[in-house]
């Protein structure tokens, strides 16, 4: 990347959406999406075997269990939404989550100015940076990450020239769109 193009400034302001899609890719990195289900599937399946091994019919096993059956289903129904209501809670309870911002990418790193908490990192702070068609996440850890929204990187023309930027400085770390991918947030 040509450093007489950087800096790459542009304005934006992450959503509570923006901020929830950031939440599944940070979940989806710690591994521990099937963790849930197999607790509040498993966990009744095995009372249910249980009483079976103890000479129990099916039909006897289903019954006595059916309190961790339901149990089991409703958490399995309810946890993401618990969940997806505590982000939105916790974004919702802090302005500074979806204050307007200027992003910039320059030699030296990333920066968010003209926000509420002015931030900069340093290329050698930025681990990876995943693109979705929503966010763009530049990661400081397996699970902490700035988010920039895939839609202010658009709107301002400046999509191709950070992922270019990306590319050259964190090579197979940035994770990104291929070139051609179009953005179907941007259609709006």
């Amino acid at each position: 990347m040509d450093s007489a193009r950087l800096p790459i400034e542009f304005r934006g302001q992450a959503t509570v959406r923006d901020h929830l899609d950031a939440l599944r890719v940070v979940h989806r990195r710690q591994g521990s999406r099937w963790v849930t289900p197999a607790i509040c599937l498993g966990l009744p399946a095995f009372f249910v075997v249980m009483s079976m091994m103890g000479g129990r019919s099916l039909r006897e096993a289903l019954f006595m269990n059916v309190f961790w059956i339901v149990l089991g289903a409703w958490m399995l129904l309810a946890l993401p939404f618990a969940a997806r209501w505590a982000a939105r809670s916790v974004i919702k309870g802090n302005p500074a989550a979806t204050a307007p911002q200027l992003y910039r990418f320059t030699d030296a790193g990333f920066e968010e100015r003209e926000c509420p908490v002015e931030v900069s990192i340093a290329w050698s702070a930025i681990t990876d940076a995943v693109e979705t068609p929503s966010v763009l996440l530049l990661f400081t850890g397996r699970t902490s990450a700035f988010i920039v929204p895939e839609r202010a990187l658009v709107e301002a023309g400046q999509a191709e020239a950070v992922r270019a930027l990306l590319r050259d400085r964190l090579g197979k770390r940035a994770h990104l769109l291929s070139q051609s991918a179009e953005n179907p947030t941007a259609k709006a």
